[in-house]
């Protein structure tokens, strides 16, 4: 599809991207409709960009993360960062806001540099800017990174 990240069409992109994330999402779906929460509510789970972000972190980003690394990781890891570069140019600040925040959680404490060398333009520069924002200084591992392309 490749249509730009917006809260409407997270979901439905992000299953195209990785279906591997189809089955956690289900679930919380599923547990949606068994609380028999209205169709607004069920709705929300579908449309929280925040919610769908975070799964793909925990899901599917950080497992892979710490694997071994072989083809399926690879393919993996490739499609993860292709997805979250479309999240970081989204015509919506809430969502770059929100992939910041995960950025800042999830990627620079433990698993920066690794993350950075498969990050493209825009999720680097987001990896960047949450560096300054938690008062960090930029890894010399990632300047070494930019300057090597």
């Amino acid at each position: 599809m490749n249509d730009p990240i917006e809260s409407h069409n997270i979901l439905g992109e992000m299953l195209e991207c990785l279906p591997e994330i189809r089955e956690p999402i289900a679930k919380k779906i599923r547990s949606a409709i068994a609380l028999e929460w209205d169709p607004a509510d069920v709705t929300n789970v579908r449309t929280d960009a925040y919610g769908r972000l975070w799964d793909l972190f925990n899901e599917v980003l950080l497992p892979v993360l710490g694997e071994e690394a072989d083809q399926d990781r690879e393919d993996v890891l490739r499609r993860s960062f292709a997805f979250l570069e479309r999240v970081a140019t989204s015509p919506e600040p809430a969502i770059r806001e929100f992939l910041q925040g995960l950025v800042g959680d999830y990627l620079i404490g433990r698993d920066g540099p690794r993350s950075y060398a498969y990050a493209g333009p825009e999720v680097r520069a987001t990896m960047i800017r949450a560096c300054a924002n938690w008062g960090m200084d930029v890894p010399a591992d990632w300047r070494e990174a930019d300057s090597s392309e």
